[in-house]
């Protein structure tokens, strides 16, 4: 289990290299949040056929999660932490997994491809059991450590919950560590960047580099390229397995950046707009409704304006700090002496808080 989760951790050396190349104006008074996804995690665990190992070690499997989810943010604050910068970490996932999310009123099957390779698949009971039995002992622990905490969505997408604490914290330099192309979408914000891991070959996202970066990815060599703020109606027309979003027919990225292109040719539309209502002009109208649906359950502020009082109530209600350093290092002792918690360096950032600090 391990080895999944050590995957997604950036050497620092490589960290060292990437973030002060983009992130320019890091300076002495500046405070990070750091979001994991652990959907990507997961998702790799289960194509990758973790389920015979999990069954043979009933013991201590929930254990070891609790302690590769733990010290992944350990591996992350303590990066920021050995450059003199306090953070915040945000692990958060889609939980519970009975949850009707709020976008399957514009998309009824909306994210049942993910729930459905968990909990209907024969393949993964045995780790379908560990997290369900790891996610509560997991956030109690978490309480006991000051500025970190773990999210369960509830009936929120997932990769909505960072866009919570960016909305009322732009100053801060916020970094997102994901694999999962939907949330493309925070590199187009200011102060946002994401950590894409890839072992040796990782590499980090924002405004100035996203959309190369897809053309990147798929293997786009064409000079064609548009603005960030189309990442979102991008994505709309791509599609997401994941989320159930359907693609649009024979509409790639590459296709889709010369759609736009035309558009802004054509005076139909700005090449820094992102209003769906004007997007919409260059849409077939047999598409149309397909796409402003996908925009709406893809866009992160759309989504956001449809919160209501009750939805950011089950956010921020999981904020908890109560810190016990004597009660963490018994319970380490105790409990997880094969997979121990790294408690030292996940605590490493707290003397930060209010002392001076020195540019990256």
């Amino acid at each position: 289990m391990d080895l999944f989760f050590n995957l997604f951790k950036i050497r620092f050396n490589i960290l060292e290299k990437l973030i002060p190349g983009c992130c320019t104006t890091l300076k002495q008074d500046s405070e990070i949040n750091i979001y994991i996804n652990l959907e990507p995690i997961i998702k790799k665990m289960i194509v990758s056929g973790i389920e015979n190992e999990l069954k043979v070690r009933k013991d201590d499997r929930i254990l070891e999660f609790i302690s590769c989810v733990f010290n992944i943010a350990a591996h992350y604050r303590l990066f920021f932490a050995k450059h003199k910068l306090h953070s915040n970490v945000y692990i958060y996932y889609g939980y519970p997994f009975e949850s009707r999310y709020i976008n399957k009123d514009i998309i009824p099957e909306y994210r049942d491809n993910s729930k459905d390779l968990l909990l209907k698949n024969p393949k993964t009971r045995s780790l379908k059991t560990v997290i369900n039995d790891a996610i509560p002992l997991l956030k109690t622990i978490l309480e006991y450590i000051d500025g970190v905490y773990f999210i369960e969505s509830d009936s929120i997408e997932p990769s909505l919950i960072p866009y919570n604490f960016y909305k009322d914290n732009k100053e801060k330099f916020h970094f997102l560590v994901t694999t999962d192309r939907y949330e493309y979408q925070y590199a187009t914000l200011d102060n946002f960047y994401i950590l894409r891991p890839k072992v040796e070959n990782s590499y980090i996202l924002y405004k100035g580099n996203v959309i190369d970066q897809m053309k990147y990815e798929d293997k786009i060599v064409s000079d064609n390229t548009t603005k960030p703020e189309m990442v979102s109606f991008i994505l709309s027309i791509l599609g997401n397995e994941t989320r159930n979003i359907p693609k649009i027919k024979r509409m790639g990225l590459s296709s889709i950046i010369r759609l736009i292109d035309k558009g802004v040719e054509k005076g139909l539309i700005s090449d820094s707009t992102n209003n769906i209502f004007i997007l919409s002009r260059i849409i077939k109208d047999e598409y149309l409704e397909q796409v402003m649906g996908n925009y709406m359950c893809t866009d992160l502020e759309t989504q956001y304006s449809k919160l209501k009082t009750k939805d950011f109530y089950t956010i921020n209600s999981q904020i908890i700090d109560k810190f016990d350093n004597n009660h963490l290092k018994k319970l380490n002792d105790v409990y997880f002496n094969r997979y121990p918690l790294f408690i030292m360096e996940i605590q490493a950032a707290l003397k930060l808080k209010k002392q001076e600090r020195v540019k990256f």
